[in-house]
């Protein structure tokens, strides 16, 4: 137990530090930013039509629409549950964390989306919002299922599930030329460590530990 806490208090750490960096480089017009995000266009949009089907699909897995029906429909059944400290953890995560927490921070940043897109999208660039729900839904997901799930391989399944989602909404947000590299990065960082603080502040290990 004290091990998995060190381990996770150093992630969030780090996430933290990553996000840090990937601000400061936007809000300066950094040249190191500028290289690294084209380094990452080069790297992912190797196109096909195969492929733009596949990530225009994906991508939808972290839209507001996707993630509003999910979130709703999981609250709901943990309210049923009476799971009621779970249920408001997911939708702080969801509602407040991928919701608010991005919307103020993107026009406060107001840094605006690469061209040509793939797949039209409106709005400012910094950071990923669909990677931003992709960690707080999925991930709240896999906490869920860690701690609600009895069977082993069906934890494993959402577990490995959700974790894929995650990664690939993310690369398909740049792959789209819809979100710079950075964008992508700074989202899944500060998704991260928001959801290790609310899982602190509205879960906790006690609690946790006795509600299985």
């Amino acid at each position: 137990m004290f091990k998995r806490q060190i381990i996770s208090r150093l992630t969030t750490l780090f996430a933290g530090v990553i996000f840090s960096l990937m601000l400061l480089g936007v809000l300066t017009h950094a040249t190191w930013l500028s290289q690294f995000n084209h380094a990452g266009q080069t790297l992912i949009q190797l196109r096909s039509p195969m492929a733009d089907t596949f990530f225009m699909t994906i991508t939808q897995m972290g839209s507001v629409f996707t993630a509003t029906v999910l979130t709703t429909l999981l609250v709901i059944c943990l309210f049923i549950w009476r799971q009621f400290r779970w249920g408001w953890f997911l939708t702080v995560n969801v509602a407040g964390c991928a919701g608010c927490v991005t919307y103020l921070i993107k026009n406060w940043v107001r840094n605006p989306r690469p061209q040509p897109q793939l797949l039209p999208e409106t709005g400012y660039s910094f950071p990923s919002g669909h990677s931003m729900v992709a960690v707080l839904l999925y991930g709240s997901c896999i906490v869920l299922a860690h701690h609600m799930v009895q069977t082993k391989w069906l934890r494993q399944i959402i577990a490995w599930s959700s974790g894929s989602l995650i990664g690939l909404i993310a690369i398909s947000r740049v792959y789209l030329n819809v979100h710079y590299l950075s964008d992508v990065i700074a989202g899944l960082s500060l998704a991260w460590l928001l959801l290790q603080l609310s899982y602190v502040l509205l879960i906790g290990e006690k609690h946790a530990a006795n509600h299985p």
